[in-house]
């Protein structure tokens, strides 16, 4: 008889993990694992878990973005009835992914699982006529840790499968990514974000060409883009928006020289705010160009050894 196992991928977000348990079922109903701490392990889930959470939503309900500062939760999620849409944001100072989300279908039928790191804010919302939700906790909660961010921030573009979701009055308030202080958020460490074999746990990798001449350029050219993040800061302080607009174009024109993709559509996208004048959007994009920044760092750094 074959052996089955439980799966665990790695979402698009790195430090992100879906888990597929083992269900076995017959005409009686079916038994499954929920969590095996060395199998979880194994999977690149290595957590101690203290705190087990039980919550019971009609449908509609949008609970979140929330998160732990001081006392910061990774989170492992499942549906025991219902079905809901999952979501995960990271939030985290300097990541190479800050501001991004993915969220996946979590439903009593698939008995997927989803594993939410510290660092991370979560929501979710409820599709089905109710749902039942158990997910387990790194960190006790502590209600004076906790924080917000508000559930439909454009300038991170969750696409939720709800329009006008029934909030809390807290949630309603919560504030936008770019209202948040720096101190009011958690930090990216790059030594805790490998995977269980030690690499960098990274989904994707940026492409230095292979044009051996480039590998000589990149340290000047980061060391270029972080005096143009200085001076941006420097603007948005003064509501400079031609001057940050003039700033974009410079980054996206070495961006484009080099290659370097994700730093051509950042410079858009600060050339697009710089546009509308929109300084919620600018300071969201400054602190996401300064995680592309590190992200090519740490590539350079490796591709350096």
């Amino acid at each position: 008889m074959k052996k089955m196992s439980i799966k665990f991928f790695e979402a698009s977000l790195p430090g992100v993990f879906l888990v597929e348990p083992v269900v076995f079922q017959d005409d009686r109903g079916f038994f499954m694992e929920t969590y095996h701490q060395e199998k979880y392990t194994d999977g690149g889930i290595d957590r101690t878990f203290v705190q087990d959470n039980y919550s019971h939503s009609k449908k509609g309900i949008l609970r979140g973005l929330h998160y732990q500062l001081r006392h910061a939760q990774a989170k492992l999620i499942c549906v025991l009835e219902g079905e809901i849409f999952d979501v995960a944001v990271d939030i985290r100072c300097g990541s190479p992914w800050f501001g991004q989300w993915f969220g996946t279908y979590l439903s009593s039928q698939n008995k997927r699982q989803m594993f939410i790191p510290e660092g991370f804010a979560h929501g979710f919302c409820v599709l089905s006529e109710m749902a039942d939700i158990m997910y387990k906790c790194t960190d006790f909660y502590v209600p004076q840790e906790e924080f917000g961010l508000y559930w439909s921030d454009p300038t991170i573009g969750i696409h939720w499968p709800v329009t006008s979701p029934s909030l809390s009055e807290k949630d309603t308030r919560s504030p936008l990514l770019s209202e948040i202080s720096d101190d009011s958020l958690p930090v990216y460490n790059r030594e805790e974000a490998v995977s269980p074999g030690g690499a960098p746990a990274y989904a994707e990798k940026i492409i230095i060409h292979e044009a051996p001449e480039l590998e000589n350029v990149v340290p000047g050219f980061l060391e270029s883009r972080h005096r143009d993040v200085k001076t941006l800061k420097e603007a948005i302080a003064k509501e400079d928006y031609g001057y940050i607009g003039e700033l974009a174009q410079k980054i996206k024109k070495d961006a484009e020289r080099y290659g370097f993709d994700i730093l051509t559509a950042s410079g858009q996208a600060l050339e697009d705010a710089a546009k509308e004048k929109d300084g919620a959007v600018i300071k969201t994009e400054i602190r996401k160009l300064l995680g592309y920044l590190r992200r090519i760092q740490v590539v350079y750094d490796d591709d350096s050894k």
